[in-house]
Order: structure tokens, then sequence, then C-alpha cells
């Protein structure tokens, strides 16, 4: 049972060098996984659950931020592709930092391609 696992594994972890993170318990449990398979799958879900949670209210509030008259009357494709950037503005802030090379591997890859302005 899940309460007699974690009962051994307390005085297993005593017995490791000093744990700072759920992580640290992770790996050092996963060494003998055949003995807590029950608290290793509690450790997995508990390291997925703060992840989820905190995307999730991140992108609801991202959201507020960009309901407006011009969200009322754009597309709902247009608003998902907007809201995504937003939400993840780190990694779109750093594809515009490197934007020349990703254009040059795209015009090295699409050599016969061209460009119609319209």
């Amino acid at each position: 049972s899940v309460t007699s696992e974690a009962a051994v594994a307390v005085n297993f972890l005593k017995e490791a060098s000093p744990l700072s993170s759920i992580h640290d318990v992770y790996a050092h449990l996963h060494g003998a996984q055949k003995c807590f398979p029950d608290i290793l799958t509690v450790l997995q879900i508990a390291m997925t659950i703060g992840i989820t949670t905190a995307s999730a209210e991140r992108s609801f509030s991202s959201l507020r931020r960009l309901k407006s008259y011009l969200r009322s009357t754009m597309s709902q494709e247009r608003l998902n592709h907007l809201s995504l950037l937003h939400i993840e503005r780190d990694l779109s802030t750093k594809l515009w930092d490197c934007l020349d090379e990703v254009v040059i591997k795209f015009a090295d890859s699409h050599k016969n391609s061209r460009v119609l302005l319209r």
C-alpha cells in the first residue's frame, strides 16, 4: 500500500544526502523503482500538476488582457494565434532575436519558392 511504501521511503531518504527538490527525491527513489512504484507514481503526478495549472492560469489571464473591441471583431483563428504569441512571448522574443537566421534557413530550404505579394 502507499502508506507502507511511504514509511519505508522516508527511512530510505533519511540515509541519502540532502535532497533539495521533488526532482531530487524522485531521482533518488527511481533507483529503487521496484520497491516504491506507488510513491513514484504519486511523485510524477505531483511534478506535473504544478506546471499544468500554472500554464492554464497564465492563459486565462492573458485572454482577459487581450479581450477588447478589436478582439470581438476578429476571427477565432486569429485570436488563437495572437493569444498563443502573447502567452508564449518568451519564445517569440527569442525567435524575433534570431529572425535573420530563420529567414536564411527558410530561404536555403525553399530555393525554388517565390514570394507573392498581395
